[in-house]
């Protein structure tokens, strides 16, 4: 387990978790969806929602200050899968080049990006359900680093039927019956600077993370909980032998289940967390920090500690 300190106290001026949930294609900026999938769309309007919540003015075209990390479990798994199929039925002088750009996991950052002139350090992080809480790590550690100055974080997922089809099949023939039994659409990110002396004081602030690997599922909470966390929140499903065994781990703790509530939101489910955080402090231990943990399938786990 590796557990790193961001801190020079990374504070939150903009939270937003932007679970789309009506059909057809969210407006981006300067209304060019239509070049854009789904996947890019949900991201850039999440983006700009952010920084409209941070109230931000647009910076200079290009600004190196301002940076991109972003998770997701699914990426652009649309659009390659629809390149795929075209490459199967059609000549290859008929196949789409707008279609092709689309086929890389980071062609949201870009969209953002263009949409916003942020020139700074940009990327995407492909690592399952906890890439979206590593995806705010990493951006708290640019912070640190000075490398950044401003980052927009978080985590982005769009299934299509094909996968919501194979996610199913997943449940009954892999013996995953514990997931959910569709994968929600969700888009949450937010806008992270360094705390400086001006920073408000009822900021949210990311103040640590850990990183694990449980391939068997028994990745423990004990080690990492200190006193000042008050809650725990589980961000994404998870065995429910694993889940009581947590349950027990916390004490006295709240824990909070987010499936039970919202459904599997993948990558984007830690930062959803995270912008609603302030729903979450307290329990019965009466500490005020909260302890977001997100743990993919795979084995993956990472955890935020956030104070709200």
């Amino acid at each position: 387990m590796i557990r790193v300190n961001p801190p020079a106290e990374v504070v939150s001026r903009g939270l937003i978790g932007a679970r789309v949930q009506q059909p057809g294609t969210p407006t981006a900026p300067g209304s060019e969806s239509r070049r854009m999938d789904r996947y890019a769309a949900l991201g850039c309007r999440a983006a700009s929602m952010a920084l409209e919540t941070a109230g931000r003015s647009r910076p200079n075209k290009g600004d190196p200050d301002w940076g991109i990390v972003l998770g997701s479990a699914l990426g652009c798994w649309a659009s390659n899968a629809e390149f795929l199929f075209d490459l199967d039925d059609r000549p290859t002088t008929e196949l789409s080049p707008g279609l092709f750009v689309r086929t890389v996991a980071n062609s949201v950052n870009g969209e953002i990006g263009i949409a916003h002139g942020l020139g700074g350090v940009n990327h995407t992080l492909v690592s399952g359900w906890s890439a979206g809480a590593e995806a705010v790590a990493e951006a708290a550690a640019l912070l640190s680093e000075g490398r950044a100055r401003w980052v927009v974080t978080g985590g982005v997922e769009s299934p299509d039927d094909v996968l919501r089809r194979a996610h199913a099949a997943a449940r009954e023939e892999d013996g995953l019956e514990w997931l959910p039994e569709t994968i929600e659409e969700a888009a949450a990110l937010c806008l992270l600077t360094a705390r400086d002396s001006s920073s408000p004081t009822d900021r949210t602030r990311v103040t640590a993370y850990w990183r694990g690997r449980s391939p068997t599922g028994r990745w423990s909470l004990s080690t990492i909980l200190g006193h000042s966390i008050g809650s725990v929140v589980v961000t994404n499903s998870i065995p429910p032998d694993l889940l009581r065994n947590w349950r027990e781990q916390a004490g006295p703790r709240r824990l909070v289940y987010l499936p039970e509530e919202f459904g599997e939101l993948g990558a984007a489910a830690a930062p959803f967390a995270l912008a609603d955080s302030r729903r979450f402090v307290g329990g019965p231990s009466g500490g005020d920090a909260i302890l977001l943990v997100a743990r993919g399938i795979e084995g993956n786990v990472a955890a935020l500690e956030v104070e709200a």
